[in-house]
């Protein structure tokens, strides 16, 4: 089920928020609560209160079980929810949270290397986070 995103969502308008994509192995999701760990850190980077554990893992079962493949990715996104015009957050940011599943097969060979000429910002606070802004990425590949 696709969630419904509000237009003044500040994931979508801004990329302000975090994912995470956990790996799941005939319907079990693998290491969970350290894809939490890291998205709660990044959320204390990032100023957002943190995930609720017990939803997060509610969401990411609802996704995968619509998943029969034996191996699935499994992405939960986090979004700093519903915001006025312009780049300043609501006080109390009222996170918007939801998850997305899809079968992966395993790599059936080698993996390839190629540089690219994107370049990442290395001295982004944001460079070793997961956050919704990916589009350096998007351009590499």
């Amino acid at each position: 089920m696709t969630p419904e995103i509000p237009g003044d969502d500040r994931g979508l308008l801004l990329g302000d928020g975090l994912f995470e994509t956990l790996l799941a192995v005939d319907g079990r999701l693998m290491r969970p609560q350290a894809h939490l760990d890291r998205m709660s850190a990044g959320c204390a980077a990032l100023g957002l209160p943190p995930p609720d554990r017990a939803q997060a893992l509610a969401l990411m079962a609802q996704a995968l079980a619509g998943v029969s493949a034996p191996r699935a990715a499994v992405r939960l996104t986090l979004t700093a929810g519903s915001g006025g015009r312009g780049l300043e957050r609501p006080a109390q940011p009222q996170v918007r949270m939801f998850a997305t599943a899809a079968a992966a097969p395993a790599p059936s060979g080698p993996a390839s290397l190629i540089t690219s000429t994107v370049r990442r910002n290395e001295t982004s606070p944001t460079a070793r986070l997961k956050t919704l802004s990916y589009l350096d990425n998007v351009l590499a590949r």
